[in-house]
């Protein structure tokens, strides 16, 4: 059986309503949210930008181009308006997608009376407050129109728990839209402040938040305790022959 399969045989539900009242500023973990994810380039590409004039810091020329070996090194370049970079610093552009996100840490350890000490220091970011980590889904590819998304073999084989980064998200009436795919590979990092995160009403369930937990130990080579295991045992055995990957005659952990 696949994951939906498990979860349907013993009763567990993947989704679940937030009871109370909600607010932006005390998210729940696993809560479910729209979020701007990043497009991560196998290249990263720099902005690169300067005044249009030297005494004029309010209009820039630009360039957008590849990272190379001596970005980051310091050009003696002018200050441009709103851009706070130091000299070792760059700009750097990505294209980002609003997605649905699974909150799996929301929270940090900050001591109020190093605070002043770091504002004198003009360092406040070395303590920053409200820091989220998401996980976000990604859509299959589908016969509604939904041309892009991970395709049909894939998606097999990731129900089938054969992925260590990937983990099947089923599409659900209020929480989800449509079948996505959570992407460990992409976990990002954002502050939780309006307009960045949406959060949704719904969250995911405790059962289905102790496979999000399973998924990243897995994912970071820790040790697994035995109904996570099973779990991926009876998923891998699930795993239809056509989607089975090359050269193997059977799924395995």
């Amino acid at each position: 059986m696949g994951i939906v399969q498990y979860f349907e045989a013993y009763n567990h539900s993947f989704y679940e309503p937030i009871p109370g009242k909600l607010s932006y500023t005390n998210p729940v973990v696993g809560q479910i949210c729209w979020a701007p994810i990043l497009h991560i380039d196998t290249i990263p590409r720099i902005f690169e930008v300067e005044r249009h004039h030297p005494k004029q810091h309010e209009y820039v020329k630009y360039k957008i181009r590849n990272m190379k070996t001596h970005d980051f090194t310091g050009k003696g370049k002018l200050p441009v308006k709103l851009l706070n970079l130091r000299e070792r610093q760059e700009v750097l552009i990505h294209g980002a997608s609003r997605r649905p996100c699974v909150l799996i840490h929301y929270g940090e350890t900050n001591y109020t009376d190093i605070e002043p000490l770091l504002r004198r220091m003009g360092k406040s970011h070395l303590q920053r407050k409200n820091n989220i980590l998401l996980l976000p889904l990604y859509g299959v590819q589908n016969d509604k129109g939904h041309l892009g998304g991970f395709p049909p073999v894939m998606v097999a084989r990731i129900r089938a728990m054969l992925y260590d980064q990937f983990l099947f998200f089923p599409s659900h009436a209020k929480a989800l839209t449509m079948d996505s795919i959570g992407r460990f590979d992409s976990l990002q990092v954002l502050v939780n402040h309006h307009p960045a995160c949406d959060f949704t009403e719904y969250k995911v369930t405790d059962d289905m938040f102790a496979v999000i937990i399973g998924m990243l130990k897995r994912w970071f080579n820790l040790e697994l305790d035995k109904n996570f295991n099973a779990l991926v045992e009876l998923c891998n055995e699930a795993c239809p022959e056509e989607a089975l990957p090359a050269g193997t005659e059977e799924c395995k952990i």
